[in-house]
């Protein structure tokens, strides 16, 4: 599975274990984060421990053949769903890196695959110079919309003799600028029609000006970089400098998210940082945004009887009945948010909010 769509999941939300449960799967493959196959068996086996015993061994012994057999060069995340008994199984690659998690259940929890969905943002890129254009569209990673724009020049430009009439470099240098234009209007078009969030310039400093003054106010608004790429640079390098892009759009997202919770935090507005009131806050589907340091995880209490996901227990603050004690909390509210309509930003390298707890919210009010 390459490009992430909407039927994908609405399919697997269909999946029903009968005779036996459906394990799922998340793991973190990124070569960045685990640089040999024994790394990502490590990493698979811690997951499979959190889950104290609950997956049958025949879905784990599926899920590390799976990853023995795994090709990385293009995938940094996957989602796994098995179901032994019943003869499910279903697996999405992805070029993005997940949070590692195995849940058993009756269902595949696709929280955090809706949330990949959801959060994805898509990239324009435009490579153009003088008779060529190239505009890619690309989300997760992957180019779902390319097209070329072609103008061939003259050939006899630089013909002896004619330079010095004018003419014809003034013909061709008007021809460049109508190309400049159509390249400019099929950008709009394009990434309008695809919802393009994040738009990146290849083009030589010679045209840059012009390019941008033709720009439709929708495409400008949203060029974040140019790039020294060209209109014949190869797809994998295209990719693999997008990816990098997204990484810094999205650092750039979350890092002001984190700076708008501190200074909510501070002044006493909506804003709330700790584990108790964030779990609080995303229970009564109060909160619009949860941020969460990647990496961070604690012990919790759940509640049966009223719903409440609290970090002491083992009385519920809410209803006062016993709780049950749950291994990751912070995964369980994750989940819990994404069901109510809440975003949930997992924030790398975030001081700011390690310091306020390593969790917070932004509240809807």
């Amino acid at each position: 599975m390459t490009v992430l769509a909407d039927v994908d999941v609405r399919k697997l939300a269909e999946l029903r274990g009968g005779a036996g449960p459906i394990v799922t799967c998340y793991l973190d493959v990124d070569g960045r984060h685990h640089a040999r196959v024994e790394d990502c068996h490590i990493e698979l086996d811690r997951a499979l421990s959190a889950a104290n015993g609950s997956v049958p061994p025949e879905d784990a012994r599926r899920l590390r053949d799976h990853l023995s057999t795994l090709d990385r060069s293009n995938v940094r995340g996957v989602a796994l769903f098995s179901g032994a008994d019943d003869g499910i199984w279903a697996a999405v690659h992805l070029p993005i890196a997940v949070r590692s998690r195995v849940v058993v259940n009756n269902a595949p929890a696709l929280a955090q695959l809706e949330a990949v969905l959801a959060e994805s943002e898509r990239v324009g890129l435009v490579l153009c110079d003088r008779q060529r254009a190239r505009l890619l569209v690309f989300e997760l990673g992957q180019v779902i919309e390319a097209v070329d724009v072609d103008d061939d020049l003259p050939r006899d430009v630089d013909t002896v003799g004619h330079r010095d009439h004018g003419e014809p470099t003034a013909h061709t240098e008007e021809m460049v600028a109508q190309h400049v234009r159509r390249v400019a209007r099929r950008a709009f078009e394009v990434f309008e029609q695809r919802g393009v969030r994040h738009v990146v310039l290849g083009v030589p400093d010679a045209l840059v000006a012009e390019l941008e003054s033709d720009l439709h106010p929708y495409v400008r608004e949203r060029v974040r970089e140019r790039t020294h790429l060209r209109v014949d640079t190869p797809a994998g390098e295209l990719r693999e400098y997008v990816l990098a892009a997204e990484h810094r759009f999205e650092a750039t997202r979350t890092g002001a998210l984190v700076d708008l919770l501190r200074q909510e935090v501070h002044r006493g507005g909506k804003g709330l940082a700790g584990l108790a009131a964030s779990l609080e806050a995303v229970v009564d589907s109060r909160a619009e945004h949860l941020l969460v340091s990647e990496g961070y995880s604690d012990t919790g209490w759940h509640c049966a009887t009223c719903g409440m996901l609290a970090a002491v227990g083992r009385s519920c603050p809410r209803c006062g009945s016993e709780m049950s004690a749950v291994p990751d909390v912070v995964e369980d509210v994750i989940d819990l948010a994404l069901q109510h309509g809440c975003s949930v930003e997992v924030c790398p390298d975030a001081a700011d909010l390690d310091v306020l707890g390593r969790i917070g919210v932004l509240l809807r009010f």
